[in-house]
């Protein structure tokens, strides 16, 4: 027991001085942190920093040290030591990211990283931080910090960007911020102030923006402007505080009321496209019926009579006077343009039936839900070349500006996609025998004769010479071995006369040469009738074209939507038909969904996707044109069939098909001849 009293009694002993010595190693460590603490409380800064950086490497466990790193980033950004205060934050951000100060000590490393002269790094601190700090006066302080850099390093979207910051925190405009903006925005052009609105509509930046390219224009005390500029601004910046500075907005005098139970139409119901004109308001009439029933909106009706005058006059009494929420139509292309120039000005959603090239583009309030020749054209090409694998082809286009506008963007699209165009040969749109252009075509006329002025030539388009006769001389080409497919982009009465004219120049049209490579008859919606079987007999079979509607299709959605169309009308529907319809169908939708304003019913129409659709419709592109996926159509035997999308099994087709008699698509240049109407009103 002695020897073991021996063995622990050092161990005693210093347990003992231990004990003895922590109170006082504890006040020491207490006192070290009271003297910086009271230093940095009274300003002292220098003093603190010392102080609190001797007391973060002596006592580096000790229960100060986190307000002590904190202290000492504080002290350091107080006497300007950038560096040092910047690496300090950067301690207590790394050791102690959820401390009571993380937000604080991250607020102090951007201003050191500012004054520090790391611009870049600077900016994203501070954009980053601001957003999250208490005090409006700090948020205010970073935005103009950034801001103040930004105009240093010439950077003027950067300005521009954080004064826009300043806006949408509720910050206050000061004399400095104006003198920012106008050198910062005299270093852009009004094409780079509109295209960086374009990516931030929206935000205070992108308001500030579109306002210096009003005043540019002089146009913020212009009562009476008109400029679609103006119209953005209104819509998309409804609080920014610089609509006080324009007077037509202060005035409020663009805006109309707006009934969201009634809608307008304006159709072609007498004159001389009357008939399609009635066709498309059976399709809106069905879809009033259908859809809401007794609680549909009212339709508000105003014929336009074919006339341009008389079509935006009735567009500006819907407005003003019915007060409607919406417009669809007009369907005439002469009309189409102006009645859309005018709904932008009035900000009215407008609906627009028409193919007429370049309509939504006229501003936000313009959407088209109609099948147009490009829409045609970039289905076929896609179709033809991953569907079916072809990779050469030749284009005979009638010499229309229609036919030139398919055959240059079929001859684009071709390239785009890998492919190509080996031969292309106009025709008289008036031709009836197509036996010596079609030798054009393939060079034999060029082969047997020469080649004349007029045989270079390539009516309505541009930039583009004949690839069958490279360098100007002639090649024979052999059809289906130089080329897989022709495209002829015309109306079903031509093409029924082309093909058996292919056929006897030795074009191998459905498989009449069995001894001769095959070559597809390509076309466009114009086909999709059945006039075209019958006329072009088994010349014709095999043919391939798109359309956006097939009356014996074999979707649910068609077959009922046919079934409920016929019961009503005792006919089939057409495509003028089923794009009224439709058109009206998805705007009632939205109507119905509690859209009360004509701003709301434009924002909604823009991002909205249909459910379901006859016509493949997926929703307006940016432009405010509708995105679709088109039928592939064909003729087999002696009708047209459905290609892709692959048709229903027969165990999920309709019990009693619905025969073909004229229940396709008028083609685009074949009016009925009992009612006239232009090429560009039905695909």
């Amino acid at each position: 027991m002695e020897n073991g009293i021996r063995r622990t009694a050092p161990w005693l002993a210093a347990i003992l001085c231990l004990t003895l010595a922590l109170p006082a190693l504890a006040a020491k460590e207490d006192r070290a942190f009271f003297d910086a603490e009271t230093a940095y409380r009274e300003g002292a800064f220098r003093k603190a920093l010392s102080k609190l950086e001797d007391f973060i490497e002596t006592y580096p466990e000790s229960r100060y040290v986190r307000e002590a790193v904190f202290y000492a980033g504080e002290s350091a950004i107080a006497i300007d030591k950038f560096s040092i205060a910047r690496r300090h934050y950067e301690d207590y951000l790394d050791r102690f990211p959820d401390g009571p100060v993380a937000l604080r000590a991250e607020h102090g490393r951007a201003l050191a990283l500012a004054g520090e002269g790391r611009d870049v790094d600077a900016v994203a601190a501070l954009l980053a931080v601001a957003p999250r700090l208490e005090r409006s006066r700090d948020q205010a302080d970073c935005y103009r910090r950034a801001a103040a850099i930004q105009l240093d390093r010439r950077r003027p979207m950067g300005v521009l960007e954080a004064l826009g910051m300043l806006l949408d925190a509720g910050g206050d405009w000061r004399e400095e911020d104006e003198r920012a903006l106008r050198e910062s925005a005299d270093a852009l052009s009004e094409e780079e102030l509109l295209s960086w609105e374009k990516e931030v509509r929206g935000t205070g930046g992108g308001g500030l923006a579109l306002f210096v390219v009003l005043e540019r224009r002089g146009l913020t005390e212009d009562l009476a402007t008109t400029d679609s500029i103006v119209f953005l601004f209104a819509d998309e910046y409804p609080e920014h505080p610089f609509r006080s500075r324009i007077e037509v907005l202060r005035a409020d005098a663009l805006t109309y009321p707006a009934d969201p139970t009634k809608v307008g139409v304006i159709l072609p119901l007498s004159g001389r496209f009357r008939r399609p004109g009635a066709s498309v308001l059976d399709g809106i009439q069905l879809a009033v019926d259908a859809h809401l029933g007794d609680a549909a909106p009212e339709l508000v009706l105003r014929d336009s009579e074919g006339d341009p005058e008389i079509a935006v006059a009735a567009l500006e009494e819907l407005v003003e006077k019915e007060q409607v929420i919406a417009v669809i139509g007009p369907l005439a292309s002469a009309a189409a343009a102006p009645v859309a120039e005018r709904a932008e000005e009035l900000r009215v959603p407008l609906l627009v039936l028409s193919q007429r090239t370049g309509l939504p583009q006229l501003g936000r309030y313009v959407f088209r839900n109609f099948l147009t020749p490009r829409a045609q054209v970039d289905a076929m090409v896609d179709y033809a070349i991953s569907y079916q694998g072809y990779r050469s082809f030749a284009v005979f286009y009638p010499a229309t500006e229609r036919g030139g506008a398919m055959a240059e963007r079929f001859w684009q699209r071709i390239e785009e996609e890998g492919g190509q165009v080996v031969a292309v040969q106009s025709y008289d749109p008036d031709e009836t025998d197509f036996r010596k252009p079609l030798r054009r075509l393939y060079g034999k006329q060029f082969v047997d004769k020469g080649i004349g002025a007029g045989d270079l030539e390539l009516p309505y388009l541009t930039d583009r010479e004949k690839p069958q006769l490279p360098g100007g001389s002639a090649t024979m080409l052999v059809p289906g071995e130089d080329f897989q497919a022709v495209f002829v982009p015309d109306g079903f009465k031509r093409v029924s006369m082309i093909a058996p004219a292919m056929v006897y120049e030795n074009f191998n049209l459905a498989d009449t040469y069995q001894s001769r490579m095959p070559v597809t008859l390509l076309g466009s919606a114009g086909l999709n009738h059945d006039d075209f079987v019958r006329r072009g007999e088994r010349y014709v079979r095999g043919a391939l074209f798109v359309d956006a509607f097939f009356v014996r299709g074999g979707e649910p959605e068609t077959i009922g939507f046919v079934h409920r169309f016929e019961e009503r009308y005792e006919r089939k529907p057409g495509l003028l038909e089923t794009f009224g319809y439709e058109t009206t169908r998805d705007l009632l939708t939205l109507l119905g969904q509690g859209v009360k304003t004509r701003l709301s019913l434009r924002r909604e129409l823009a991002r909205f996707e249909p459910e379901a659709s006859l016509t493949g419709s997926l929703g307006y592109d940016e432009a405010g044109e509708m995105r679709r996926d088109l039928l592939l159509l064909s003729v087999a035997e002696d009708s047209i069939v459905q290609i892709y999308p692959p048709p229903l099994p027969p165990e999920m087709a309709p019990l009693d098909p619905i025969p073909m008699e004229g229940g396709g698509s008028a083609p685009p240049d074949e009016p009925a001849e009992e009612a006239p109407q232009e090429p560009e009103v039905t695909p």
